[in-house]
């Protein structure tokens, strides 16, 4: 009786690690990951939003609220994150092969993010605004 209680007792010990050490910090992971990216989807479409009310071309949106302003409204914890902001043909690579001649926006392109996101408005006449968010949480 006494070797059946212990070998339920361990069982018991077993299953409870398993389920505090190993379980709840992978659905812990996932929800972060999907509450980042869901983040960085809303920033990129509150950005988007703002270029198409008011055509205000800036990182900075037309309420004057910037960057910085914006991640801590909509990323407020993140290790690294990067924007890139396009306006012109509706061809994607448009965008990306722009963006591959200044610098500063091919490093968005070069970093190795854990996320990206893009949200784009046809403007009329082939034109599009598109922003690319790229984060690592």
């Amino acid at each position: 009786m006494k070797n059946l209680f212990i070998g339920y007792l361990i069982g018991y010990i077993w299953a409870y690690a398993w389920i505090y050490i190993i379980v709840i910090p992978v659905i812990r992971n996932e929800y972060t990951h999907q509450n980042f990216l869901t983040s960085m989807n809303n920033l990129a479409q509150d950005k988007l939003n703002d270029l198409v009310a008011t055509n205000t071309w800036s990182h900075t949106n037309s309420d004057g609220c910037n960057y910085s302003c914006r991640l801590k409204k909509f990323v407020p914890t993140f290790t690294w994150i990067g924007e890139n902001l396009y306006k012109g043909n509706c061809d994607i690579n448009n965008a990306l092969n722009m963006f591959q001649k200044s610098p500063i926006h091919k490093a968005n392109l070069d970093h190795q993010f854990t996320y990206q996101t893009m949200q784009m408005q046809n403007i009329g006449n082939n034109q599009c605004y598109i922003v690319f968010e790229y984060g690592i949480p």
